[in-house]
């Protein structure tokens, strides 16, 4: 249908053409402008049934620069400008938009006609084989860009799986070993306790397997439990102080962000000074960013230690590039007089969705 409308408003802007062209050139021929209207988009109407044979054909054989295909399509559009000229002729003879019309034989009337049509007839069949294999070959290009975006999308979630997995093995067998430690010492009820905490640590690490952000409020909560394994295992060392904006505690992080960013303070701040120290949470939102900080008062970083970063940090950089790409980042800096602090910057946002 919308075919069909192309081509009769195509004949109707044709055929008014050629109506006001003869009456500026010979004023005293006359020609209808009904019959003249209805000679053109009859005649190009012809192309309205020829256009779903040269659509299929375009795509039954593919244009390419090979002589095949060529050969092929110019034998098509010959075939197809003969007899769309003969149909010209037929709609002449039955509109009769001149006196003279269906005045001479058929024959005659057909070679005369193939002299005017038989060149532009050419023209349009490849001009429809032209955009037919345009829009096909945008077609293609456009699904080979959404699969690939699908296999962009599949690896970044594999990329992320296989993170998961290096972490969470990583901080439960640290935590294994502090309270291996405890029972190698006899403090059964602190190892107890160690255990019990353990236990709600391997449930969320199960719980949240598939999911790579959650509630920022969850962290914290698991956190806290990491934190009063830690306080039982170091005992008077270690004082935790929390701060964190009630505004945050909604925004979406990415799972086990905070763990091993608290599990490396106290392995390399905390455990490595002889005296007692501090480890502090914050979180802010800093316009469209959440700011998260993780803040020792022990040993300051030395130099070099980028190179010796272990798989809690480097997992949660490239967890992080894969997730907000440059829009986060993790920075890790000594502090004035004493102490380190590792902060975390990413885009703020509720949406838990499955990045």
């Amino acid at each position: 249908m919308i075919t069909a409308l192309g081509w009769a408003a195509f004949g109707w802007l044709h055929g008014t053409q050629i109506y006001f062209a003869i009456r500026a050139e010979d004023p005293r021929l006359h020609l209808p402008y009904g019959r003249a209207l209805a000679w053109e988009i009859g005649s190009w109407l012809l192309w309205a049934a020829f256009t779903p044979l040269v659509v299929w054909m375009s795509r039954r054989v593919p244009l390419t620069f090979r002589p095949r295909p060529i050969l092929l399509h110019f034998l098509a559009s010959v075939l197809v400008a003969l007899v769309r000229v003969a149909g010209v002729v037929l709609v002449e003879c039955l509109v009769k938009p001149f006196p003279s019309s269906g005045s001479r034989p058929f024959f005659d009337e057909y070679m005369g006609s193939l002299s005017s049509y038989f060149h532009l007839d050419l023209l349009v069949y490849w001009a429809i084989v032209g955009v037919v294999h345009a829009f096909d070959s945008r077609q293609r290009l456009r699904e080979r860009e959404i699969q690939a975006s699908r296999v962009e999308a599949q690896l970044a979630q594999a990329q992320l799986a296989n993170l998961r997995l290096q972490l969470q093995p990583h901080f439960l067998f640290n935590t294994l070993h502090a309270t291996a430690s405890l029972v190698r010492e006899g403090d059964s009820h602190a190892a107890v306790t160690m255990i019990a905490g353990l236990s709600d640590l391997l449930r969320y690490a199960l719980d949240n397997a598939g999911r790579n952000l959650v509630p920022l409020s969850e962290e914290l909560e698991i956190v806290q439990r990491y934190l009063e394994i830690q306080q039982t295992r170091f005992s008077d060392r270690l004082k935790v102080a929390l701060s964190v904006a009630d505004e945050t505690r909604d925004a979406a992080v990415p799972t086990l962000l905070l763990q091993p960013l608290v599990e490396n303070a106290i392995r390399h701040g905390i455990a490595a000074s002889a005296g007692a120290g501090t480890l502090a949470v914050r979180t802010r939102r800093d316009g469209g960013d959440l700011v998260i900080e993780v803040f020792n008062d022990g040993q300051p970083l030395s130099a070099g230690w980028r190179q010796r970063e272990g798989v809690g940090l480097s997992s949660t950089r490239n967890r992080l590039r894969q997730l907000y790409g440059e829009s986060a980042r993790l920075e890790l800096e000594n502090q004035s007089p004493a102490g380190v602090v590792a902060r975390v910057i990413l885009p703020f946002s509720r949406e838990l969705r499955d990045a």
